[in-house]
């Protein structure tokens, strides 16, 4: 008779061992990560020069049309349009209502 139920005892811990290893690996690198790229949001511009001041940010070309109704009217651009948009998105899955080929795969 072989000695097997012991051999997979010692392969489970060790498949344990190894996933914990993993585990901490990727702990420390995400966080590592996470770390540098604060760093180096510190040091991506220049030091503040009070006698010149910076254009105004502007969004991603995506959000620029939100950003220019916001500067109209903050209701209209940070509430109105955002919440339509976002209650269109969310009613989305309801618009198809035909059941033509429902349940076949």
């Amino acid at each position: 008779m072989s000695n097997r139920p012991n051999e997979d005892r010692v392969g489970a811990r060790r498949r344990k061992a190894r996933l914990r290893d993993e585990r901490i690996t990727l702990v420390h690198g995400a966080g590592g990560k996470a770390t540098h790229n604060l760093i180096e949001a510190l040091f991506l511009e220049e030091l503040a020069n009070p006698a010149k001041t910076p254009n105004p940010a502007k969004a991603p070309w995506y959000f620029l049309g939100l950003q220019e109704l916001v500067s109209h009217s903050a209701l209209l651009g940070g509430v109105v349009v955002p919440g339509l948009l976002v209650a269109v998105l969310a009613l989305l899955p309801y618009l198809d209502r035909s059941r033509a080929g429902v349940g076949r795969w």
